[in-house]
């Protein structure tokens, strides 16, 4: 249902692409899972989709190609974006003129942040806004997370190459207003990782809204004991048509 036209791409990679579309679309996300570039969650992918369309808001949970099936990046980004482009599109063809987001958490949470600073390398337009949940952000010590660096990278990746992707590094005066959301206790993924998006953020004037919680583990989704998915409605209102 979905097509992608990724310009500028020498490889077409179509990833699998679940749409989950409300009777009144006033808003629409890519949503990316988590899974250490492993595998894929569902609680991070169809369970947002199903939450956030009884919103009014269009979902499209990517299939993203993984480390552990011998894909490195760039494949994985250029999923993101030919899934970001194929989203388009299909509004496009919908006659629906919406806001459109990326969203992901943990190793999602990366794919959705460097998509969305690293459009332009591939002549696509930026997203309108990004939502990262406890997201990887950096690969590289003192707090980057190894197993989303080896696969996505490759074991053998040097410091240079993790700090190549740590999307941070691209975000400027452009880049979309956030929303981010992570514990202080995630031991998985350290907030620092958020903190260092809100910083980076805060010195560029970008708006964004963090929520850092002060209980709760790695890898949570909706089933946290706080109303984080109560902030994200609330935040996107500002989005919506």
């Amino acid at each position: 249902m979905v097509q992608g036209n990724l310009p500028g791409s020498t490889t077409h990679p179509q990833p699998e692409i679940e749409a989950f579309i409300p009777d009144d679309v006033r808003l629409a996300i890519v949503i990316f899972p988590g899974g250490g570039y492993h595998t894929r969650a569902p609680h991070e992918g169809r369970h947002y989709a199903e939450f956030l369309m009884a919103h009014d808001v269009a979902c499209f949970v990517v299939d993203y190609r993984s480390g552990t099936d011998g894909f490195r990046h760039p494949a994985m980004l250029e999923d993101a974006l030919w899934a970001l482009c194929g989203v388009r599109n299909w509004l496009k063809e919908q006659g629906l003129v919406v806001p459109v987001g990326l969203m992901g958490s943990s190793a999602g949470g990366h794919l959705a942040a460097h998509a969305t600073v690293a459009a332009e390398d591939y002549a696509v337009p930026a997203p309108d806004f990004f939502v990262l949940c406890y997201p990887v952000i950096a690969l590289d010590q003192p707090y980057g997370h190894s197993g989303s660096r080896a696969n996505l990278l490759g074991q053998d990746a040097s410091d240079a190459q993790a700090r190549a992707v740590n999307p941070v590094y691209r975000m400027g005066a452009s880049t979309p207003p956030g929303f981010l959301w992570h514990t202080s206790e995630d031991q998985g993924v350290p907030v620092a990782n958020s903190l260092d998006v809100a910083r980076t953020l805060t010195d560029h004037q970008v708006p964004f809204e963090i929520h850092v919680y002060e209980r709760g583990g790695h890898g949570l989704g909706l089933n946290a004991s706080f109303a984080w998915g109560a902030e994200l409605v609330r935040w996107l209102e500002r989005f919506a048509g």
